[in-house]
């Protein structure tokens, strides 16, 4: 939904993802596989989509503050209240989605109830 010399412009650039601080490990902070520099553009099957998140650290080659700047307004452009999705979650809910393109975190659930994640990749089969 941005404007198309936005988008031109945001194709270029690439982004540094930190996920030291998000994701439940006890992995060594300094360990390589929890960075990543990617597009901040993907193009998953045709449907392109910003890689952002909160572990969306820089991006490569822009000014500190600048890059910062850059991905705040996209965060809050993608996050506004007309693009959010909640759920809530009642006994024997199934819910799907693609994980790259998608923004997506848990705000706390019943501790008492029963909760399962399954994570499930389906691959394109050529016929």
């Amino acid at each position: 939904k941005l404007p198309p010399e936005q988008q031109t412009r945001l194709r270029s650039l690439t982004v540094e993802h930190d996920f030291t601080s998000v994701r439940h490990t006890t992995a060594n902070a300094d360990d390589p596989s929890r960075k990543g520099m990617l597009p901040l553009v993907a193009d998953g099957g045709g449907d392109p989509h910003l890689m952002l998140g909160f572990h969306a650290a820089r991006i490569n080659g822009m000014d500190e503050t600048a890059g910062r700047s850059l991905l705040d307004q996209l965060m809050s452009a993608a996050t506004r209240e007309t693009s959010v999705y909640r759920h809530c979650w009642q006994q024997g809910d199934l819910v799907a989605w693609r994980n790259n393109p998608l923004m997506h975190r848990s705000c706390g659930f019943d501790v008492a109830g029963r909760r399962a994640i399954h994570e499930v990749t389906i691959r394109e089969l050529a016929i």
